[in-house]
C-alpha cells in the first residue's frame, strides 16, 4: 500500500517528463508533423502528471491549506503555460517555426525545473512537520501514561521499560526529523517519517498489551 508521503514523492515523476518533453523538443532531423505532434503528445504527458501531482497534493488532509494554496496555484501555474505552448505548437506552419519555439519551450522548461522541485520539496516539508507535533504528542502522553502504569502494575515492568526505550528511540528520531526539516532534507525527512510512523504504531500497541495484562491481573 503506498502511504501519502509515498505518493508526494512519486509526484517528482513530473520532472521525469518534462525531462521526456525537453528531449523530444530538441530532436532537429524529424519533419515538421513528426516533432510536431511528438511535441504536443509530450507536452500534454507532462501537463497529467501536473494534474496528477496536484490532485495528490489537494487531497492529502495532512498538509495544511495554506500550502497546499501555495503548491497548487504554482504549480497550475507551470500547467497553464504548457497549455498556452501547446496552442503555439499546434498553430505552428513551418518547421523553422516549431523548431524555435521548441526552443523557447526547452528553455521554460529549464527554468521552471526547480519551481516544481521546490513546490513538491514544501509538501514532504510541510508532512514532516505535522509528523514531528503529532510524534512529539504521543511521546508526551505515554510518558505520562507509563508512570501511571508503573504504580498501578508493577508486574508490567519489563513491558513497560521495553517502551520506555521505544519513546527515546522516539525522541531521537523526532529531533532528527526536525533538523532534516531545518535543513529542507526530503531524503532525510521521507525515511524519518516512516521510522516515525513504524515506531509510534509499535509503541502504542505495546501500551495496549500492557493495559490489558494489567487488567487481566487486577
Amino acid at each position: 500500500m503506498i502511504t501519502k508521503t509515498q505518493k508526494i514523492a512519486l509526484a517528482f515523476t513530473i520532472l521525469l517528463f518534462l525531462n521526456i518533453l525537453i528531449v523530444s523538443a530538441a530532436i532537429g532531423d524529424k519533419t515538421f508533423d513528426t516533432l510536431k505532434n511528438t511535441t504536443i503528445k509530450s507536452i500534454d504527458k507532462a501537463i497529467n502528471k501536473i494534474d496528477n501531482a496536484k490532485n495528490i497534493i489537494s487531497n492529502n488532509p495532512k498538509i495544511d491549506e495554506t500550502t497546499k494554496n501555495n503548491i497548487i496555484t504554482n504549480l497550475t501555474g507551470i500547467q497553464d503555460k504548457l497549455t498556452n505552448y501547446k496552442i503555439q505548437v499546434e498553430n505552428t506552419t513551418n518547421i523553422t517555426e516549431l523548431r524555435a519555439l521548441n526552443k523557447e519551450i526547452i528553455q521554460y522548461i529549464k527554468d521552471n525545473k526547480e519551481v516544481i522541485r521546490n513546490n513538491i520539496r514544501m509538501a514532504l516539508i510541510n508532512l514532516g512537520q505535522k509528523m514531528a507535533e503529532k510524534a512529539k504528542e504521543l511521546e508526551d502522553k505515554a510518558k505520562v501514561l507509563l508512570a501511571a502504569l508503573k504504580v498501578t502494575c508493577p508486574d508490567q515492568a519489563a513491558k513497560i521499560t521495553e517502551v520506555e526505550g521505544q519513546l527515546t528511540q522516539l525522541d531521537t528520531e523526532i529531533v532528527t526529523l526536525k533538523q532534516a526539516i531545518s535543513t529542507k532534507d526530503t531524503a532525510t525527512i521521507k525515511v524519518e517519517v516512516k521510522k516515525i510512523k513504524e515506531l509510534s504504531k509499535s509503541i502504542i500497541a505495546n501500551i495496549k498489551i500492557i493495559q490489558q495484562s494489567c487488567l487481566k491481573n487486577g
